[in-house]
């Protein structure tokens, strides 16, 4: 049985995003050149506030010239108490990053964390960014969408490749509905 990137090669139908033409395979150390978007995902221990127009029982995403920002939160895990410290909430966090200069850290630390708050300081209206006090998980993917060249291509003596579904198309698991029109 073939795999989906075989029958498109055999079939010669390129794989591209649509948006700046990287090739969909493309490794990560490439990925720099084409200024390509990744998700940086955590789950976060915060201390401190969190924007009031943020609404802590429901998921929030906010765009930002740094990048998107989406907030989940979640309930403080069993071995946290909820009084100590003060103001210690649940977060599955997600920073959008575009790739410039380097990749961003396949495990990233606090310290990074951190600065990706602080470079959206002014969502906050409070005074104070949540400090990051624990990552319970941390990681990274890069954000690939990618669109077949043809859906239909005759193929062979009188064969014929239709591509469809993931075949056809991919896309960010959080968006891009109707990407292959």
């Amino acid at each position: 049985m073939l795999t989906l990137r075989q029958v498109r090669d055999l079939a010669g139908i390129e794989f591209n995003n649509p948006f700046n033409g990287e090739p969909y395979h493309i490794p990560h150390q490439d990925a720099i050149e084409k200024n390509s978007h990744y998700l940086t995902l955590f789950d976060l221990l915060l201390e401190g506030s969190y924007p009031s127009t943020f609404l802590r029982d429901y998921t929030t995403m906010t765009i930002h010239p740094s990048g998107g920002l989406l907030l989940i939160p979640l309930p403080l895990p069993d071995d946290i108490e909820p009084s100590e410290p003060k103001n210690l909430t649940f977060w599955r966090v997600a920073f959008e990053v575009t790739t410039r200069d380097e990749l961003p850290p396949a495990h990233p630390d606090l310290a990074y964390i951190q600065e990706s708050f602080n470079k959206r300081r002014d969502i906050w209206d409070e005074r104070e960014l949540p400090k990051v006090t624990e990552i319970r998980a941390a990681s990274r993917y890069r954000v690939r969408e990618a669109m077949a060249s043809t859906a239909y291509k005759p193929f062979g003596n009188g064969g014929h490749v239709l591509l469809v579904g993931d075949a056809a198309h991919v896309h960010n698991p959080a968006g891009g509905q109707g990407t292959f029109k």
